[in-house]
C-alpha cells in the first residue's frame, strides 16, 4: 500500500515505502509555528466529531459531486458507515471513525477510488471462483468485494495486525458475510512458528510488513507463520481458484510456499509488486512463468503484458500485476504488449 506519514508524541515519522526510510523530527519553533500547529490539531479534532464530520462531508460531497478535490479527499475523512455499489447493484458497506484511508476514499470516489485497475478485473474473477485467498486483506476491501459479487465463494482474510483484523471483523459482521473467514497469520513460504512483524504506524497503518526496512517505524509484535499449501490441506481446500496478495514486499515469500496449490490448483493471482525488489520479483515469476503463467501489468483501461522481466515502476511506487494460467486467460480481458 502506499507510504504515509504519522505523527506523534511530538515526533514525526516519515514512512518512504519499501526502502523503509524513516525521518523524526523534534517539534518546536517559533511561537507562530507553534500556534499554528494548535489551530491546525483543533480543526483536526473537531472534523473527527462524528455530529460534525457527518454532515459537513455530506454536504461538501453534494456540492462537488463525483469530482471532489483531492485536498478534501485527504484532509476530510468519512466517519461512520460508508456504502458503495459494485457490479451488478450489488452493495459492500464498510465501518470508519475516519481512520480508514481506503474507506473514506471509497465514500468520495466509489470504486474508482482504491485501485481501479485491479478490482475491476478482481471482481470478474471473483465471479467464478470457488475458493479465494485474500492474503494482507486489511479492512476487507477485496474479501467483501468477492462475496458481493459472488455469495457461494468461501473467502479467507488473511491479516496479522490485531487492530485492523478487528476493523475486518467488523466489516465482515456489518455485511453479513458468513463465507469469510478471518485468518490472523503471516503468511510466508513455510510453517515457522512466531515471526516478527513490523507494524508501519499507529492505529489502522496502511503499511506493515515482515521485511527488514520496516524495522523501526513503529513496533514490532510477534505473530503465528503459515504457509498457503499447509494451511490449504489443514482446511481440506482443494478448489483455490483465485489469490490477492499486499503484503508490503514479500509477495514473492509468499509464492514460494504455495507450490502444490499453483500445480494443482492453477489460481489466478493478483499481487503487489513493490520498487526496490526486482530480483526476488523477477525470481518469483520465473517460476511462475516455468508452470505456464503469463504477467500483465494493471493499467485505468489495459493490461499490459509483461515479457522483459522488469518490474520497475517509472515513479518508483508499487504497481499491481496480474499472474494468470495461459489456459484461463479470458477473452474480455483487454491486453496490449510492452
Amino acid at each position: 500500500m502506499a507510504a504515509g506519514v504519522y505523527r506523534g508524541n511530538g515526533h514525526t515519522l516519515q514512512h518512504r515505502g519499501h526502502n523503509g526510510t524513516h525521518r523524526l523530527s523534534e517539534s518546536g519553533g517559533t511561537h507562530s509555528e507553534r500556534g499554528d500547529h494548535m489551530l491546525k490539531s483543533t480543526l483536526r479534532t473537531l472534523r473527527d466529531l462524528p455530529i460534525i464530520n457527518r454532515p459537513l462531508s455530506t454536504a461538501i460531497k453534494a456540492l462537488v459531486r463525483d469530482r471532489p478535490p483531492e485536498f478534501v479527499v485527504r484532509h476530510l475523512p468519512r466517519h461512520g458507515t460508508v456504502e458503495i455499489e459494485v457490479s451488478d447493484g450489488k452493495k459492500v458497506r464498510f465501518w470508519s471513525k475516519g481512520d480508514d484511508w481506503i474507506t473514506s476514499r471509497l465514500w468520495w470516489l466509489g470504486l474508482d477510488g482504491h485501485e481501479p485497475e485491479m478490482n475491476r478485473p478482481f471482481q470478474e474473477f471473483a465471479k467464478h471462483a470457488r475458493t479465494i485467498l485474500d492474503i494482507g486483506a486489511y479492512t476487507g476491501f477485496y474479501a467483501l468485494l468477492a462475496v458481493a459479487v459472488n455469495p457461494t465463494a468461501r473467502v479467507f482474510a488473511f491479516e496479522p495486525h490485531p487492530g485492523i483484523a478487528a476493523r475486518l471483523g467488523r466489516n465482515v459482521s456489518l455485511n453479513q458475510a458468513n463465507s469469510v473467514t478471518i485468518l490472523p497469520y503471516v503468511v510466508a513460504s513455510e510453517r515457522s512458528g512466531l515471526v516478527e512483524f513490523h507494524i508501519g504506524g499507529p492505529g489502522l497503518p496502511s503499511s506493515s510488513s515482515r521485511a527488514e526496512d520496516w524495522r523501526g517505524l513503529h513496533q514490532s509484535i510477534w505473530v503465528a507463520a503459515i504457509d498457503i499449501d499447509s494451511f490449504c490441506l489443514e482446511w481440506g481446500l482443494e478448489h483455490v481458484d483465485l489469490i490477492k496478495m499486499d503484503v508490503e514486499a514479500m509477495e514473492p515469500d509468499v509464492v514460494r510456499g504455495m507450490n502444490r496449490v499453483l500445480d494443482a490448483n492453477r489460481p489466478v493471482v493478483f499481487s503487489e509488486v513493490h520498487p526496490g525488489g526486482d530480483d526476488r520479483y523477477t525470481s518469483m515469476y520465473i517460476d511462475l512463468q516455468r508452470r505456464g503463467y503469463d504477467a500483465f501489468r494493471l493499467v485505468a483501461d489495459r493490461c499490459i503484458r509483461s515479457v522483459n522481466l522488469d518490474f520497475r515502476s517509472q515513479d518508483g511506487t508499487a504497481v499491481n500485476y496480474l499472474f494468470c494460467p495461459q489456459e484461463k486467460i479470458p477473452s474480455w480481458l483487454v491486453i496490449s504488449d510492452d
